[in-house]
């Protein structure tokens, strides 16, 4: 079965075709709402895929910029209703936790810039193949991650740990990581794709009309 994922969390996101959780061909954006249509139309004509072999749309499901998470959800929305396919809602910090290169065991803090001074933050424990979520989505400020990401990387000791910010790009200044501790990164569509593609083997989708971006707080700039 073929997914179409879609990363939107921030300006700059990707989109991605899998076969199941094999990437098959991905596309890294400059601007969501300008190039994102055109490149899932690129590379489904890559990989030879009609659109009615796409089974699934895998998305990041926020936190993010809210314009970003709006533009990708629409345009699951409707791929998934011209389909008649499910939407696998893929958590944002989720999809940069996993993506993290960090040998299990680890601990991994993974950070969205969430404007106003503001991130969007949680914490995971990476085991193998498995990925587990240790504390739920939260807005802290910068020198609140610091010292979050201080006192996990203490606890961790002797054991992994890596701190990760998701790359920001688009209009105005990046984010500047919290403390040296963090390392920037772009989330991937290719991970969303396969989280996505376990989120419908649990059962855990949603539908065209069900489904929408969880913001955490809307009230943020629109980027």
């Amino acid at each position: 079965m073929k997914v179409l994922a879609i990363e939107s969390s921030t300006p700059c996101g990707n989109v991605a075709i899998a076969d199941g959780e094999k990437t098959l061909a991905a596309r890294r954006l400059t601007r969501n709402a300008e190039e994102l249509a055109s490149s899932v139309d690129e590379i489904l004509a890559e990989t030879s895929t009609p659109k009615s072999a796409v089974g699934l749309v895998a998305v990041s499901a926020g936190p993010g910029f809210f314009t970003s998470l709006k533009v990708g959800a629409a345009a699951a929305k409707a791929f998934a209703f011209a389909l008649d396919i499910p939407i696998a809602p893929v958590p944002s910090l989720e999809i940069l936790a996993a993506g993290a290169d960090c040998p299990a065991p680890c601990s991994v803090c993974a950070a969205i810039d969430a404007r106003s001074g503001l991130f969007f933050w949680a914490r995971f424990e990476k085991r193998g193949e498995t990925l587990k979520r240790v504390s739920e989505d939260a807005l802290a400020t910068a020198d609140e991650l610091a010292a979050i990401a201080a006192k996990l990387k203490a606890e961790a000791g002797t054991g992994g740990f890596m701190a990760t910010l998701q790359e920001s790009g688009g209009r105005g200044a990046a984010a500047k990581p919290p403390s040296p501790v963090f390392t920037v990164l772009r989330a991937e569509a290719s991970v969303c794709a396969a989280l996505g593609t376990r989120l419908l083997k649990l059962g855990k989708t949603e539908t065209a009309s069900s489904f929408s971006p969880r913001y955490l707080r809307d009230d943020l700039y629109r980027a």
